[in-house]
């Protein structure tokens, strides 16, 4: 068999596909005259560019020759090209003008009998398809022409055209578009409440919300609330119409509370007409926004000063890029609430005492404000004692110290705001109980003690450290023993062990899980422990009674109280340092520069060996040295005799004049009380720090007078410069040295 040429090939005839022959029959269905068989010449495919190519295939009429077809193609593919190249021109030269006839310019010697009828105002075809041919009375062959130059008029660039344009139209513009998503925080919805003209209104002396039931709302600051109308829920405490003024204190130090609107069973609507609530924020200065002013790692709790956030005290957060840590209350812990409500309010049983214990982040404290806020606000009871025996982070006193004190509002704020005048309290000095658990267990009894003398008709809510294995464990056994608790409620793991150590018939356990805290990601905040008790130290410092804190001076600034502790007019009676036996000469190093604890005692309650110097002490053979120092108790007093009345610092010792001076915020009415019962007045000092920002002075950076500052002390450092900086800590153990 011969072998076949490519010229045969093209002179084949093939067959038509199913596309054309179907258009060949749409022709023959609108046209009236008879369409005759066609040849149909596949010609060989040629890439027009590198990544398109185009299939040309020529259907010609019986009635047209080839070669008129072939020059109408030549003339056809050259004004195409003519106008690719000035396209191109104009892509090299902007300011290149193209001429008058270009969008006119003719496809094919047929066009200008179509143009007229095309530009008619029936159907105004787009510029790319002007000269062409309705498709109604066009020809089959005259179709496939058309998509034809179709085809090619889409493909108007070259290769380097087509590689230029996909690296500035594609890559780049991707590369971009990705790097702007990536940089572009998402912001997450911190309040349900959208801020809309109806829900949310400014003036000048209040912020005006209006929520519907369920939504939430969710501010920073410090700000006072009233509800005009409807009830809303914070922090566990229900607030409506009838409640009094509450002011809210919400730093970022801890989870902020949400304020949330809830149905009340008297239908109350709001301006627009729908059923919610409606509260009336205002700003609240009272100093405490100025703390970052002295100490800098508080200097954006407050999401800036009263300054930064336009004179306002308070600032809505309704959307944020960073986690914002709220307090919520869990599923879990609803029932466990309403059943211990429901106790507390049952007038057929004696007031219940109820323990919280659970270790450390575990929302234990959240749990306790929560819960004595609905008792409160909710139940119906005018008080509720409250015992804080956690000394690390106590709730209303200083750390060092636990305490007894009776509640009549709910607590809508952290510790560090809400520091109150408990009803007794005494110094630990430490700020865990191992260093003397003796001594911490005696200090429970008489609280107990003095909680069932003076309020044995309030319930008592019981907040322990959080410590419970070991020697924690123990101390938790003998707090259920000498307290006789109705329930205990242990938040998060490790509950089988508690279950051993009550006896059985007398206590109820209430294991809740230790969800307190939610965010976006995140339930924890950047503040340590440490952190929390050093700003709960300096707010009780800086405190002003009532109207407010003090922080545009350190401690150093303080004009001081001058004290004698000799004579008999002395208002000092004598010094005791916890877990400590300090030589007389050293005396003075070891207690100027710290915190100690102010505890007063009846004169005929101190100890027989405990007798007072009211004669100079001698220190040396020399009788120019002589000093007046004052007296060392060698053992801690009794708790049952003997009261804390708050914390001081001691400034200095006048060892010449025989005079302690003295810095503490307890008031002056309160010492004339001691003086006019004759109490005596001993200075207990333990581990708690002072935070180095308060030796600065107050007239500017430590560098200016490093040499007159109260308590630091320089010595040369190893290097040719500098100097290094010694802090007079308390002094240690051996053992811890």
């Amino acid at each position: 068999m011969p072998k076949r040429t490519r010229e045969d090939e093209a002179k084949a005839t093939p067959r038509l596909s199913a596309v054309a022959q179907r258009r060949l029959r749409e022709q023959q269905i609108q046209s009236p005259t008879p369409v005759v068989s066609e040849s149909v010449v596949k010609v060989r495919k040629t890439k027009s560019t590198a990544q398109k190519r185009h299939e040309e295939t020529v259907v010609p009429p019986t009635d047209i020759s080839n070669d008129k077809l072939a020059r109408e193609r030549a003339e056809i593919e050259q004004k195409l090209q003519k106008r690719v190249s000035e396209v191109k021109a104009i892509g090299r030269d902007p300011t290149r003008i193209l001429p008058k006839d270009w969008s006119t310019a003719q496809m094919s010697p047929a066009s200008n009998a179509s143009r007229s009828r095309e530009e008619s105002p029936v159907s105004k075809p787009s510029p790319a398809r002007r000269d062409m041919p309705s498709k109604t009375e066009e020809s089959a062959l005259a179709r496939i022409k058309r998509e034809r130059e179709e085809k090619k008029l889409s493909a108007t660039t070259d290769d380097e055209d087509v590689e230029m344009k996909s690296v500035k139209g594609s890559d780049e513009d991707e590369i971009m578009e990705s790097g702007a998503e990536s940089t572009t925080p998402k912001l997450t919805q911190v309040s349900s409440l959208v801020p809309t003209d109806e829900n949310y209104s400014v003036t000048d002396s209040a912020s005006v919300f209006r929520l519907q039931p369920g939504e939430t709302l969710v501010l920073v600051g410090v700000y006072q609330i009233t509800v005009t109308k409807g009830s809303v829920n914070i922090s566990g405490a229900k607030l409506s119409p009838s409640s009094p003024t509450q002011t809210i204190y919400a730093p970022m130090t801890h989870a902020l509370p949400v304020i949330e609107a809830i149905l009340s069973k008297r239908k109350q609507t709001t301006n627009s007409g729908t059923p919610g609530a409606e509260i009336r924020i205002t700003n609240h200065h009272s100093g405490i926004l100025e703390i970052g002013k002295l100490c800098p790692t508080f200097n954006t709790i407050w999401k800036g000063s009263s300054k930064d956030l336009g004179g306002n005290s308070f600032a809505p957060i309704f959307t944020s890029a960073t986690n914002i840590p709220i307090v919520v209350i869990p599923t879990s812990w609803k029932p466990t609430l309403k059943a211990l409500t429901k106790k507390a309010t049952s007038t057929n049983a004696s007031p219940p005492i109820i323990i919280l214990a659970g270790s450390k982040g575990t929302g234990k404290s959240t749990f306790s404000r929560i819960l004595a806020n609905r008792l409160l606000t909710t139940a119906g009871l005018d008080s509720i004692a409250y015992l804080d025996m956690d000394p690390g982070q106590p709730e209303f006193s200083p750390p060092g110290i636990i305490s007894l004190s009776v509640l009549t509002c709910p607590i809508l704020g952290p510790p560090f705001t809400h520091t109150l005048t408990p009803t007794r309290r005494h110094h630990i000095g430490h700020t865990s109980p191992r260093e003397d658990p003796a001594h911490y267990i005696r200090a429970i009894i008489d609280l107990l003690s003095v909680y069932r003398q003076s309020h044995p008709t309030v319930p008592l809510l019981i907040n322990i450290a959080g410590w419970t294995k070991g020697l924690g464990l123990e101390l938790l056994h003998d707090i259920l023993s000498h307290s006789q608790a109705t329930d205990i409620v242990f938040l998060g793991g490790g509950a089988a062990v508690i279950a051993e150590i009550i006896a059985p018939n007398t206590t109820t356990l209430h294991e809740l899980s230790s969800v307190a805290v939610s965010s976006s990601s995140s339930s924890s905040t950047r503040f340590t422990p440490a952190d929390l008790r050093t700003l709960h130290t300096m707010s009780y410092f800086h405190r002003l009674s009532s109207r407010g804190w003090d922080f545009t001076t350190p401690l150093t600034g303080f004009a001081p109280w001058v004290i004698p502790y000799t004579g008999t007019a002395r208002g000092i009676d004598g010094v005791h340092i916890l877990g400590e036996t300090i030589a007389a000469k050293e005396l003075c190093t070891a207690i100027e520069g710290t915190i100690v604890g102010i505890v007063v005692v009846a004169e005929h309650n101190l100890p027989e060996s405990f007798t007072p110097t009211p004669t100079p002490t001698p220190l040396s053979s020399s009788a120019d040295d002589e000093l007046l120092l004052p007296a060392i108790l060698e053992s801690p007093l009794a708790p049952d005799v003997a009261e804390c009345k708050g914390l001081a610092v001691i400034r200095a010792i006048d060892s010449t004049n025989g005079h302690v001076h003295l810095i503490s915020s307890v008031g002056e009415s309160e010492i004339e009380e001691w003086e006019r019962r004759r109490e005596r007045v001993v200075l207990v000092r333990g581990r708690l720090e002072l935070s180095v920002w308060e030796m600065l002075l107050p007239t500017g950076g430590v560098a200016a007078a490093e040499k007159e500052l109260p308590w630091i002390s320089t010595g040369e450092g190893k290097r040719s410069t500098g100097a290094v900086w010694r802090v007079r800590r308390n002094v240690m153990r051996r053992g811890q040295r």
